[in-house]
Parts: structure tokens; C-alpha cells; sequence
């Protein structure tokens, strides 16, 4: 980035964006895909916890490289990217193959089981509202006349409380069904959000953002193993791109249509975002009681080379009852 002209700068940064937004399904798919089943949730929890981690660190570190030198922020993060390629290369176990294989479409695979279909749904719906976040409070909070540092230290507490806590509630929550800490997670969000629409000040915002961080950290990994869980054989890498991109829709979509709502209906903002999370709670909730795990059809194989049958999805486990 710091050594090419100014003219090939978008096309290089299109380039990057492109490669770096590569990595984020993928990586998904490689904790899902080497870890068991009932494991799934903590550890894209874990992946969670230090993606959080580098960006509690990464933003002061950026600052001080950028006062000393604003080129070093680049090289120093192509340096450390090429590190961890090497490492991942090197370390990180490579996932089971289907050999030889043609798996089947990804929308007849979501076909076969509506409810991942609905979860997506539910997330692009989820992610809009919830990165409201980052796109609207800090308007919010300036026209409080709150300065520009308190968001920042809300952020960052977010952050911190993610990096501790996620994990820990992933494996205290790894028993009870998926679609129920998803549903109580967008519910928790919508409760936030509600909070904004009344409270629209700092305290009322501290208070928001603590329930809409613990809304993450219940929905976000737990939605995210329960689409890698529904994948056919062969097919965890689509589904992980799946959900990476509905949340990603909701990243696009959320400054677009929070801007301009708030712009126009100030106050209708924040309980219209609830309610849609709230509505996406639900809807999540019954979609996942009424799934029916369907039986997955042998993968399609070339000529000359056996069927694979792809192993069954484990099924829901049941909550766990009360500690005595």
C-alpha cells in the first residue's frame, strides 16, 4: 500500500479486501471441521475470543505505529499476516476430504433442512440491527454531547468482556439446544436496543451495550456451529461462506438503513431495530422446534468411484438440567 501510486490504490485495496474476506469462512470451517461435533461451539467461541483480543490490541498499536511512521501499519501488518500464514500452514490439521467427489447444490441442501435456511435469514435481519452499534450510537452519542472517548472505552469493555467470557459460556451452554441460546441471544439484542429507544444518553448506552454484547456472544458462535453442523459432506466450507456473508449483509446493510432512519425518524430508530430482533428471535425459536434433521443423501461420486455416505448430524442434545 505505501509503495504504489495513488491510481492503483483502490484496485490493490479491492484486491486485499478480497483476500482477507476470503480467510473469514474458511477459517470457520477449519476449527468446525477439526474439532468434534459437541465441540463446536467453544471453539468458534475460542476463535472469537482472539479475534476480540486483536482488536482490543490492534487499534492502540495501529495509533502508535501510525505517529512514528504511517507506512510501518501496513508493512508491519503484511509481515504479520504472512507469519500467520506460515503458522496455519504449518500447524493448523487439515480437514477431512471427500475424495473424487460432486456434492450436492448448496440450495438443495438447504432445502432439505428449512431451518438453516430461516437462521440466515434471521442473522442478515440480526446483523443489521446489531451493528447499529457501529454505525448509528456514535451519532446518537454526539448529539447527547457525549465526547468521542466514552464510545470508544464502551467498545473497548465490549471487547474485553468478550475475550473473557465467551468462551466460559460457550462450555456452560454446550448442552442446551442450539436454537434456544440463539433465540435468548437476539432476544438479549433486542432488549438493548429498546434501552437506546428510550435512554438515548451514555448510561442508558452502557447499559445497552451490555446486554447486546451478551446477546453476541450467546448467537454468534452458536449460530455459526449450527450452520457448519447442518452442512452435507464436503459442503462445510459453503455453508461457513453461508453465514459469513448473511453476516456480512448486515454490516453492509446496517449504515444504510440506520443513517437514513435516523436521519429522517430519529426516535423511530432504535424500537423498530428491537422489534426486528425481537421478531427474528422468534421466528428462529419456532424454526429450530420444528426441525426435522432430514436424512442426508449419499454424496454423488464420479464414475468409476463408490458413494460416499456422509455421516449423520448428531442430534440436538438435550438441555442440561438444573446444577443441584
Amino acid at each position: 500500500m505505501p509503495f504504489v501510486p495513488l491510481g492503483a490504490l483502490a484496485v490493490l485495496a479491492a484486491v486485499a479486501g478480497l483476500c482477507g474476506g476470503a480467510t473469514r469462512p474458511n477459517l470457520s470451517a477449519v476449527v468446525a471441521l477439526v474439532l468434534p461435533a459437541e465441540r463446536r461451539r467453544e471453539g468458534i467461541a475460542l476463535s472469537r475470543s482472539a479475534s476480540n483480543a486483536g482488536f482490543t490490541i490492534g487499534p492502540p498499536l495501529g495509533g502508535l505505529l501510525a505517529a512514528y511512521d504511517f507506512s510501518l501499519v501496513f508493512v508491519v501488518d503484511a509481515v504479520s499476516s504472512v507469519v500467520l500464514a506460515a503458522v496455519i500452514w504449518r500447524y493448523v490439521p487439515s480437514a477431512t476430504r471427500v475424495a473424487a467427489a460432486r456434492v450436492l447444490g448448496v440450495w438443495r441442501a438447504l432445502r432439505a433442512d428449512k431451518s438453516v435456511l430461516v437462521l440466515l435469514v434471521s442473522i442478515v435481519v440480526i446483523d443489521t440491527v446489531y451493528r447499529q452499534l457501529f454505525s448509528t450510537l456514535p451519532l446518537v452519542l454526539h448529539d447527547a454531547g457525549t465526547p468521542a472517548v466514552a464510545y470508544g472505552v464502551l467498545l473497548g469493555l465490549s471487547s474485553v468482556f468478550i475475550v473473557l467470557l465467551e468462551a466460559p459460556l460457550a462450555i456452560r451452554l454446550r448442552n442446551h439446544h442450539a436454537s434456544r441460546v440463539i433465540a435468548v441471544g437476539f432476544a438479549l439484542v433486542a432488549t438493548g436496543l429498546a434501552v437506546l429507544g428510550v435512554w438515548p444518553v451514555l448510561m442508558g448506552a452502557g447499559v445497552a451495550v451490555a446486554l447486546i454484547t451478551a446477546g453476541e456472544m450467546l448467537y454468534k458462535p452458536t449460530a455459526t456451529a449450527q450452520v457448519v453442523d447442518a452442512a452435507p459432506a464436503g459442503m462445510t466450507g459453503r455453508f461457513s461462506s453461508l453465514y459469513a456473508a448473511a453476516s456480512i449483509s448486515g454490516m453492509t446493510l446496517a449504515p444504510a438503513l440506520g443513517g437514513t432512519t435516523y436521519q429522517h425518524h430519529p426516535h423511530l430508530l432504535y424500537p423498530l431495530a428491537g422489534a426486528l430482533a425481537l421478531a427474528a428471535a422468534a421466528t428462529t425459536y419456532l424454526a429450530g422446534r420444528r426441525r426435522v434433521v432430514p436424512a442426508r443423501p449419499p454424496v454423488e461420486a464420479l464414475p468409476g468411484h463408490p458413494p460416499v455416505v456422509p455421516a449423520m448430524p448428531p442430534a440436538a442434545a438435550p438441555a442440561a438440567p438444573p446444577s443441584e
